[in-house]
């Protein structure tokens, strides 16, 4: 059986670093990203089961990654990672 293939898109190295760590013990596929532009290439040309994607990157936020990812056809599951916390913030997430 393959692994289950995962995108983490996040600017911050040791949040990066751990997820991935955590992930990969679990016998998870990750590939990383640490800014919007590449995590978007990675998931519009390769295949993943889900994408753990902050949503304040550089170059692109994570918000218009999972608009163009939906633009492009990927119905890929989405986490988001946010230090935001209102309820306003939370409902965009639902809505991508």
């Amino acid at each position: 059986m393959t692994a289950m293939r995962i995108l983490i898109v996040e600017d911050e190295a040791k949040i990066r670093a751990s997820t991935k760590r955590a992930l990969v013990e679990e016998g998870f596929n990750v590939v990383e990203a640490e800014e919007g532009e590449t995590g978007l290439h990675l998931a519009a040309t390769e295949e993943f089961d889900l994408i753990i994607l902050d949503v304040m990157l550089p170059l692109r936020d994570g918000w218009s990654v999972v608009k163009a990812l939906r633009e492009k056809g990927k119905q890929v599951p989405v986490l988001f990672l946010s230090a935001r916390a209102s309820n306003s913030e939370k409902a965009n997430g639902l809505t991508k």
